[in-house]
């Protein structure tokens, strides 16, 4: 199968038995989750104190926790578009496949359960319209 997962993407890794694999794209979609639930908290909290979003999204940038992640997701909230890259309910749809097979941590109940209490009003947008949910 390794020349066809080569013409469907950049790079493919045997992850383990049957099912590893689906369970790394869940916890990989666990983090991301995590990550923007993170960023949209820290510019609501700085928005409240009179720091923009742009100023917040700066210093992320250009310090040690900037990354690809961060600038794309910074700059859609800053320019208020929240067309989807990758849609609010798609990832909650992930968060609740995780749970189903067993995730039960702090964060990762947090962010399941912040998810699913946005996705009726902004399932379609980009899964940065966690930020309006917040």
């Amino acid at each position: 199968m390794k020349p066809l997962f080569g013409i469907l993407g950049s790079s493919s890794s045997l992850i383990g038995e049957i099912g590893a694999g689906n369970l790394a794209k869940l916890s990989i979609n666990t983090l991301l989750a995590i990550e923007a639930q993170g960023l949209a908290e820290v510019i609501n909290f700085g928005e409240q104190h009179g720091i923009s979003a742009e100023k917040i999204m700066s210093i992320i940038n250009n310090g040690a926790l900037g990354s690809i992640f961060m600038k794309l997701k910074g700059e859609l909230i800053i320019n208020d578009n929240y067309n989807p890259a990758f849609a609010l309910k798609l990832l909650t749809k992930d968060l609740r496949l995780a749970k189903a097979e067993g995730l039960d941590s702090p964060l990762g109940n947090t962010v399941c359960k912040t998810f699913q209490e946005a996705e009726a009003e902004f399932g379609n947008e980009d899964l940065i319209a966690i930020k309006k949910q917040l």
